[in-house]
């Protein structure tokens, strides 16, 4: 039995946050290596949105959610750009979604037979300091191997 592992589509999930775009550049050195595509995925909860954007101060509720939403539409697109001057396939997907972060982006990682999840490390709870809340979700529920990155 061949044993080798085969990463044919990277789906790497891009929040901004530090994590995710340590989490990216892995990724493209992934796809150099197995000559492989990479997904550049958001996924933008709006029900979750308002609920942060509520429990802030007075002052941050007056971002607009629009405005969010276009501030991660142009990473996606700055993303893109950059990739492609470095001759990396990369395509961008904003993934506008009622369910969870976890959940779209297994879900969309099975629809799209992607092989490999790589997801940046987010420790936001006591019970979390090893692995984030989304992180350990994706480890527990995908169906394809998952790299977490620190």
């Amino acid at each position: 039995m061949n044993n080798v592992l085969k990463i044919s589509k990277i789906l790497v999930g891009i929040d901004g946050s530090e994590f995710s775009l340590r989490a990216l550049e892995f990724s493209k050195n992934l796809a150099r290596k197995y000559n492989s595509q990479i997904i550049a995925f958001t996924a933008f909860n709006i029900p979750d949105m308002y609920k942060i954007l509520e429990k802030k101060e007075d002052n941050y509720n007056t971002i607009s959610l629009e405005k969010e939403i276009r501030k991660s539409k142009k990473l996606l697109s700055d993303i893109s750009k950059k990739a492609k001057e470095e001759g990396i396939d990369l395509k961008t997907k904003f993934y506008d979604t009622k369910s969870t972060p976890d959940l779209a982006m297994t879900q969309y990682a099975e629809s799209e037979g992607v092989s490999h999840i790589v997801i940046g490390f987010r420790g936001r709870s006591f019970e979390n300091l090893l692995i984030g809340n989304i992180a350990t979700s994706i480890v527990k529920i995908s169906k394809c191997s998952v790299t977490i990155i620190k």
